[in-house]
């Protein structure tokens, strides 16, 4: 898709509002608390918005509206609707707890709560996952988005995405990064509703586009289904999104820059309610792409195969060194004497590496590229003149949610990893100096790793997003939960919470692949949850830890707030009446 000069205007008007803006509202920063926490002093409306376009990225305008255009359907918009209701529940539970203990993160909390080796475990696994799952499926999925539009490399798009992130992010941290989602945030769900309404005027409306989708337009899967079963809706879900809305740093870390507690709580809700627009602003959208270019998702899904199919002729002779070729069921359907080929090809090979006592070497093949199909959408349908703004709107998606995670990152890796672990006394210069060199560096990895994610053994972004924090999720919900309901869990169930979590769900991963992995991170969950109550039996705390309190903060919750969250309960409740 070509850009005019108008376009251009508008792109680069935009990116520099955005950075300038960013950078002029947090020119004063000088501590690490206005660095890392925006001098806590952000309002409702802020908080809203800036959650809204820390999550809604590019994984998600590729990752679910690919889900959407696939299998899964609808049902895809579970993950921001169980959201909506999570974060309300946790502004009236967790949020004034965190708010009154003064924290700045997460691994923070639990060292008041277990010992200082829960918060040193907990901040090494977040950094990680952060930069080798978050940060490089963001990139990606950016990197992405601009080839499939535009025709850049992956590798260049990555680059430039990362760039101008780190351009506001390294030097005006938490409140640069908020103030530029406040036009992000608004330029992406202004984006994505402009494309459903161009969308649905391709289909023909709303009445053919249902017809013709009717299999696909519900919230509800049956339990077999590989995608996205009810039992794992109603199984794990809930766990990822408690730590997603509750715990998860790059999320709560504006709540925990809130000035009082009524700006957090609305903050969170507003972000609730904003997240109602996701199904008809990212995920009908995928339905309607597929509807609409199916076979340009073919041809494109076709291009990725081509390498792993000469890959096959140049060494189906070569059966010692052990490849087999996998495929989804779409590539079977478009080439079934291919499918059975390779079924009996790949039977050899597993036959002659067992005998060996060899691993073998997966290659893997996909019918459709459903992660194209919203970037299809605005190159197809978005006239000239406002493909600007959408391109805006684009990179504004990645930027803000990349931005947000980086400076995630850079405070545990500051504060809970360096100013706890190695210098306790640092000074707030240095503390500074190292979130913004950390920042960069975090950059950097990401910029490297994510090109590879192109790989299609992945299965698109926003299941290898979900499927690998996994390993987090479990563990650390655990801990937190369990840690506020039973008062004399002792610092050693804390511990084991955070430890046996990751290795529990890695031996499902390996032992049990063929289990969709929200049932695995719900049985993991019961499993730890055993673990921590028998050493509580065993040993537990003499008396309850005390938590720290921040002065001035107030506790009780506002008749508007309680209102406020009830009517996002019942939105989304109406939503699913509508598309049970």
């Amino acid at each position: 898709m070509d850009l005019n000069f108008f376009d251009i205007g508008v792109f680069l008007a935009f990116i520099g509002l955005v950075v300038g803006f960013s950078l002029f509202k947090s020119r004063k920063g000088k501590t690490s608390e206005d660095y890392f926490l925006a001098s806590r002093g952000l309002k409702w409306w802020l908080i809203g918005i800036s959650i809204v376009a820390a999550n809604i990225s590019t994984e998600q305008f590729v990752g679910m509206a690919g889900q959407g255009a696939g299998s899964v359907g609808l049902a895809v918009s579970n993950w921001q609707l169980f959201g909506s209701i999570g974060i309300v529940i946790i502004a009236f539970t967790l949020l004034p707890r965190f708010l009154r203990a003064g924290i700045y993160t997460m691994p923070e909390y639990l060292e008041y709560r277990y010992n200082s080796t829960a918060r040193a475990i907990m901040a090494l696994i977040t950094v990680v996952i952060y930069v080798a799952v978050l940060l490089t499926a963001v990139l990606y999925s950016g990197g992405l988005t601009l080839r499939t539009i535009f025709g850049i490399s992956m590798r260049q798009g990555v680059w430039l995405i990362g760039l101008i992130a780190a351009a506001y992010t390294v030097w005006g941290g938490l409140k640069a990064v908020a103030w530029a989602d406040l036009f992000q945030g608004l330029a992406l769900l202004a984006g994505g509703v402009t494309i459903f309404f161009l969308g649905l005027h391709a289909c023909g409306g709303w009445v053919e586009f249902s017809t013709a989708n009717t299999d696909k337009l519900h919230m509800v899967l049956p339990p077999d289904h590989e995608g996205l079963p009810w039992t794992g809706v109603f199984g794990g879900m809930w766990i990822v999104l408690v730590y997603y809305c509750g715990l998860n740093q790059f999320i709560v870390q504006r709540n925990l820059a809130a000035r009082t507690l009524r700006d957090g709580q609305l903050g969170v809700i507003f972000a609730g309610a904003l997240w109602i627009l996701v199904p008809f602003a990212i995920v009908i959208p995928g339905l309607m792409a597929f509807g609409l270019y199916k076979a340009d998702m073919a041809t494109e899904a076709d291009r990725r195969n081509a390498e792993v199919l000469v890959h096959y002729e140049q060494t189906k002779e070569k059966v010692e060194e052990f490849y087999i070729y996998e495929s989804d069921e779409d590539w079977k359907q478009r080439f079934p004497e291919k499918a059975k080929e390779l079924e009996s090809y790949n039977a050899v090979v597993v036959q002659s590496a067992g005998n060996l006592n060899q691993k073998t070497k997966v290659k893997n093949l996909i019918g459709y590229s459903y992660d194209s199909a919203f970037p299809m959408l605005i190159r197809n349908l978005v006239p000239a003149g406002l493909r600007g703004f959408m391109f805006a709107a684009i990179a504004g998606a990645v930027i803000s949610s990349l931005a947000s995670m980086l400076n995630s990152a850079s405070t545990i890796f500051t504060m809970d990893i360096y100013n706890r672990m190695f210098d306790r006394n640092a000074q707030q210069k240095r503390l500074l100096f190292l979130g913004r060199i950390m920042t960069m560096a975090f950059v950097v990895a990401g910029c490297l790793l994510a090109p590879r994610l192109d790989d299609p053994k992945f299965g698109g972004v926003f299941q290898y997003i979900q499927q690998f924090q996994g390993y987090i999720w479990p563990g650390v919900v655990a801990a937190f939960l369990f840690g506020m309901m039973v008062t004399k869990a002792p610092g050693a169930a804390g511990v084991a919470a955070l430890i046996s979590g990751p290795v529990i769900y890695g031996l499902f991963q390996r032992f049990a692949p063929d289990l969709h992995f929200l049932i695995q991170v719900a049985i993991t969950f019961q499993l730890v949850l055993m673990i921590m109550g028998l050493i509580t039996f065993i040993r537990p705390l003499g008396k309850p830890r005390e938590l720290p309190e921040r002065e001035g903060i107030e506790t009780k919750t506002a008749p508007e707030v309680k209102l406020a969250g009830a009517l996002v309960i019942a939105a989304v409740a109406v939503f699913y009446i509508i598309f049970w």
